[in-house]
């Protein structure tokens, strides 16, 4: 009886090892028939390039890239041939085509995990090595960032590629490691920076045209995020549009607004909370105190003036290291910390790493933000041309002052409540004409301040005006109404 089941077990292992490739080669049918197929919206496989029926000649890059937090492996076969394996995310392979014949072939991607789960892809591509199939690389660069640039919080990554069968799909990388991808030449992809360590990087993309050719570009950045940048500050890149609306009023002017980073929320309670807590034992002083009940903490600030805005700003640098923007003097020796002091443009560092008031420029720049070549219309709203979808106001709030943050959707630069729930302070003094150029920063002296964006008791009914994304407000900086606050930019 034991010589029995030691024959039968043998048999079982000859059995096993002699249909090896018969399991590695079943049809997904199959394999969705034994169970071998893991659906899991965590465990995706997807083929880059080249893509199905796509027709190809010479050396192609074969690209698969897999998403699971427990990933065992990429296999790929050619024709149902193994060729080889890894256990990085991301699976590239030169294929020689030429001496294959001309015709159909099959490329198969596997990815298991660590469950032995797996996830199968297939393709059919067309060698045709005898005809003047297209084989020359693609035009492949990054327009934002520029090069040598600090980055900080989520990065906007801007591709410039382009080909004359056209742009496939465009890979980014950090430090060689995928990111991610895009399936346009010229488009946008978000990069969040606290995912990676403090330090210089190289950003290179990968380009494939519809012909399966392949090329790259490079730049080199910087990550230098503080704790709070990671995952509240959002890239806002050098444009140039025309501010102001002729619908609301006579005065438009051509500016250019260099790269800045824009906090994705206004100021909330709880965040003022902490910042004040640091900046009353570090010799600030406040017209605002810190807010009550924690069940408020995710709202937005309010009666808030420019003052105590601008102080804000300067407590928060030094609490994270940074050098100041606001200062009591033209020689940036003295940091503005208390009182209610009439700054001017001389007494700004701006070039200074610490965080600030957005110019008006600036807030409206990130405000009708599209793509950088289409602008949101002055008379609609940031991120729609339908209010409800972005904007807190009157008629959906039922008259309270203010809304959690966030909760409506985020304009093209997933940068929430620009329109409604609080009017945000910019930095400049109110001027009837805007000023043309670079950067512009307003007039040297004033008597009120600018506000913008509307607040969660206007009514979209009757005072629609204030909701527009061109809308001007003038106040005076030691107004501290309730529907006041502010949120913050930086240049790093």
């Amino acid at each position: 009886m034991r010589k029995a089941l030691i024959f039968l077990l043998l048999i079982f292992i000859i059995f096993m090892i002699t249909n090896c490739e018969y399991f590695k080669q079943l049809t997904e049918q199959e394999l969705l028939e034994i169970g071998g197929i893991n659906d899991s919206p965590d465990f995706g496989l997807t083929i880059i390039n080249p893509t199905n029926n796509m027709t190809v000649a010479g050396t192609k890059t074969i690209l698969a890239v897999a998403t699971s937090e427990s990933l065992s492996k990429i296999e790929l076969y050619i024709d149902g041939i193994y060729i080889n394996e890894t256990i990085e995310n991301e699976y590239e392979y030169s294929w020689n085509t030429i001496p294959e014949a001309d015709g159909n072939h099959t490329i198969r991607f596997r990815a298991f995990d660590a469950l032995n789960n797996m996830q199968e892809k297939m393709i059919t591509v067309n060698i045709n090595n005898s005809a003047g199939v297209d084989i020359t690389a693609p035009s492949a660069g990054i327009s934002f960032p520029a090069n040598s640039s600090n980055i900080i919080g989520n990065t906007l990554l801007i591709s410039n590629c382009t080909d004359a069968s056209g742009i496939n799909k465009v890979c980014f990388y950090v430090n060689s490691a995928y990111a991610g991808y895009i399936s346009t030449g010229t488009g946008r992809y978000w990069l969040n920076t606290g995912n990676y360590t403090n330090g210089s990087k190289t950003i290179m993309i990968r380009a494939f045209d519809n012909a399966g050719n392949m090329g790259t570009a490079s730049i080199t950045a910087t990550v230098s995020n503080v704790n709070n940048d990671k995952n509240y500050m959002q890239s806002v890149p050098n444009e140039t549009f025309t501010i102001g609306w002729s619908g609301l009023s006579n005065n438009t002017a051509s500016v250019t607004v260099s790269a800045f980073y824009m906090g994705k929320y206004e100021i909330t309670q709880g965040f003022w909370n902490t910042v004040y807590t640091w900046a009353t034992s570090h010799s600030y002083l406040f017209n605002r105190g810190s807010f009550g009940s924690s069940n408020y903490y995710n709202y937005p600030v309010w009666q808030i003036n420019w003052y105590d805005a601008v102080k804000f700003c300067n407590a928060l640098s030094e609490m994270n290291g940074l050098t100041p923007c606001y200062y009591t003097d033209t020689g940036f020796t003295a940091v503005y910390r208390s009182g209610n002091v009439d700054i001017s443009n001389t007494m700004v560092n701006w070039n200074a790493n610490g965080y600030r008031l957005p110019a008006e420029a600036e807030w409206e720049c990130a405000a009708r933000y599209i793509d950088g070549t289409t602008w949101r219309a002055g008379d609609k709203y940031s991120g729609s041309d339908i209010a409800d979808e972005v904007a807190w106001y009157e008629e959906n709030t039922g008259g309270t002052v203010q809304q959690t943050v966030g909760l409506k959707n985020p304009n093209q630069l997933n940068i929430y409540d620009m329109t409604g729930n609080q009017w945000e302070w910019c930095w400049d003094w109110y001027t009837a004409n805007y000023t043309a150029g670079t950067d512009p920063i307003g007039p040297t002296t004033g008597t009120e301040r600018t506000i913008r964006g509307g607040c969660a008791i206007v009514s979209l009914l009757f005072y629609s005006d204030y909701l527009k994304v061109s809308h001007r407000k003038l106040v005076v900086p030691s107004d501290d109404d309730g529907t006041y606050g502010f949120r913050i930019v930086r240049k790093p």
